[in-house]
């Protein structure tokens, strides 16, 4: 089994080198480096240089000429990658020497993973330990890990991504196949979508990276203590209209993407009637975001009851599980004026 590392840099001066440090120093070397960097105009990419050409593993800096974006560099990247398994890697977090032998044992060992990843301990611009453990920071707690154990990913995924790229392995065979991610869908979240058509995700209780916050990240956590959250719960709302765009996008892309396996099943591992519950799963999905994205053409009024329904009927519980979501959707009817009402 040979595993390649995948890693997208822009601007990443500060940390790339002490990233790629802990990349190099794994107990079980990896057998590739691709570095695709987005336009980075700082030291970034002459840093890694440095690094890989004493490196002695074989290794490869792609530079594009023009902004791609995360999703699109990391799927560049996985393209070009030559291993059985891919590890995506940030620039700016910093690995376990162990990591890459965890995720080894952990496909060798189950064949029917296509897809895996690992808790970690967040920290700030210092590598000082800020939380314990991402899975809690994130919410991906002791209910959200069994639904994984009895392998109701959906049950997980269609509220909330849990699967951070950083700490996250891939079989490129399934990974190709999944690629590119919907518009307004990184990577990561996309690939955890599709993993339940062609085999298991698992999710390791190692935490196998420090993972870094410092102000500049393009996803990061919530913050801490009742100002985080009130600033948290106010971005919300000022983003919903996107969001809501992007949801629906998401769930009828993956019903899309479901329904073409249905016909051309290729390498696909679980039956035609596992693939049936799951596409009727994103059916239901589906139907939910659309509305959700239809509540800007209705009037407030209009709106505000339909949101009280389906919260009644238990749809937010079952596809949007935030905290306050409710009240959230109500105060955006309000923030963005309706097309009826402009």
């Amino acid at each position: 089994m040979k595993i390649s590392v995948v890693i997208c840099t822009f601007q990443g001066e500060l940390y790339i080198q002490e990233q790629l440090e802990s990349i190099l120093r794994q107990t079980r070397p990896v057998d590739e480096i691709l570095l695709l960097d987005d336009g980075s105009k700082d030291q970034t990419v002459e840093l890694a240089r440095c690094l890989l050409e004493k490196s002695g593993i074989r290794w490869q800096i792609i530079q594009n000429q023009k902004n791609v974006g995360v999703a699109r560099n990391f799927e560049q990247g996985i393209r070009k990658s030559q291993g059985d398994i891919v590890l995506t890697s940030d620039q700016d977090d910093v690995w376990t020497a162990d990591k890459a032998e965890h995720f080894e044992k952990i496909f060798l060992e189950n064949p029917n993973c296509v897809l895996a990843f690992s808790d970690a301990k967040v920290t700030d611009s210092n590598l000082q330990v800020l939380r314990e453990s991402l899975w809690d920071a994130s919410g991906f707690g002791q209910k959200q890990q069994q639904l994984f154990r009895e392998q109701k990913y959906f049950s997980v995924l269609f509220s909330d991504n849990v699967v951070t790229g950083a700490a996250m392995g891939i079989r490129k065979r399934f990974a190709e196949m999944c690629i590119p991610a919907p518009a307004g869908t990184l990577h990561d979240y996309w690939f955890a979508l599709c993993a339940p058509a062609y085999g298991s995700i698992l999710a390791i209780a190692e935490k196998d990276l420090m993972y870094r916050q410092h102000g500049k990240n393009v996803v990061g956590i919530p913050g801490k203590g009742w100002t985080g959250k009130l600033k948290r719960w106010v971005h919300t709302v000022e983003i919903m209209q996107k969001d809501r765009t992007n949801r629906r996008i998401r769930a009828q892309m993956l019903y899309d993407y479901l329904n073409i396996l249905r016909t051309e099943k290729g390498d696909i591992e679980i039956t035609k009637a596992q693939l049936a519950v799951l596409i009727e799963d994103a059916k239901k999905w589906m139907d939910f975001s659309s509305w959700r994205d239809s509540l800007n053409e209705k009037s407030r009024i209009n709106g505000i009851s339909q949101i009280l329904f389906h919260a009644l009927q238990g749809d937010y519980r079952r596809y949007v599980k935030k905290p306050g979501i409710v009240m959230q959707e109500i105060a955006s009817c309000f923030l963005h004026r309706n097309k009826e009402e402009a």
